[in-house]
């Protein structure tokens, strides 16, 4: 099989069609939830049956595509073993933080990943650029859930009996302080849910905003936020922004490279 450029690949590499070509049919049963036939299978990867079907030959005497009784395809005990090794041998969290110096310099904002932890939502790697708003933020330091978009991107995403507890103590401390609305803080939170990435403006620290999208596993359960932070107006936080999109883009990519299919 001589290798090609394909439409679009600006990478100046050569590739070979034909492996991505059976990429996309193993593509479509990942993503499918059931087994399907073969005329089904053709019509998802855009090709004919007689097209596909010695690339099904081919995945089934390597144990990547199985048959069922029925006729129908599935994903083979050999992809499993592959999905199983990619697990054990990556990490989210190396993952992610061997990427963020990119996301900050591309976006020229300071990154902060953090996770669940014992006491709550913890910062525990930060990239920066320039220390402008360094002191504000270091690794070990607690997000509330009520005042930061991070904190309201866990809620939004753990059981709420994992972040409850929490959210009470802070509203206890806080509520008067920062004048907390309950509702409003709710509405935030099911906002954050809904859009995948919430915000924050002027909060919890006047003059700094910032915005917070989730990483996560094959299983659809959130690992991780990564959060960019900026002086207020240097900040896009537009849903249609380069700085929103730019950060969810790098989560994604991340979360699917760890099997989330969502």
């Amino acid at each position: 099989m001589t290798p090609s450029r394909e439409a679009g690949d600006d990478s100046g590499s050569r590739s070979i069609g034909s492996i991505k070509t059976g990429g996309r049919i193993l593509q479509t049963l990942v993503r499918s939830s059931r087994p399907m036939q073969l005329s089904e299978l053709a019509e998802k990867v855009g090709m004919s049956a007689a097209q596909i079907h010695p690339y099904l030959v081919s995945f089934r005497s390597i144990d990547l595509i199985e048959q069922t009784g029925r006729g129908s395809y599935r994903l083979g005990p050999f992809a499993l073993q592959l999905g199983l090794a990619r697990m054990k041998t990556n990490d989210v969290y190396r993952e992610t933080i061997s990427r963020v110096a990119e996301l900050s310099e591309r976006l020229s904002l300071m990154v902060s990943v953090s996770v669940w932890g014992a006491r709550g939502v913890t910062v525990v790697y930060i990239e920066q650029l320039g220390g402008t708003i360094s002191s504000l933020i270091g690794i070990g330091r607690i997000y509330d859930i009520s005042l930061t978009a991070t904190g309201k991107l866990f809620a939004a995403h753990l059981p709420e009996k994992q972040w409850l507890p929490v959210l009470e103590g802070e509203l206890t401390r806080n509520g008067q302080l920062f004048d907390i609305d309950r509702v409003a803080l709710e509405t935030s939170i099911r906002l954050a849910r809904e859009q995948g990435f919430a915000t924050t403006e002027n909060r919890p620290v006047p003059g700094v905003s910032a915005i917070a999208a989730p990483v996560f596993d094959y299983s659809g359960r959130m690992q991780l936020a990564v959060t960019i932070s900026g002086q207020s107006g240097t900040i896009d936080l537009d849903r249609d922004g380069a700085d929103c999109i730019g950060l969810l883009e790098f989560t994604r990519s991340i979360s699917r490279a760890f099997g989330y299919l969502g």
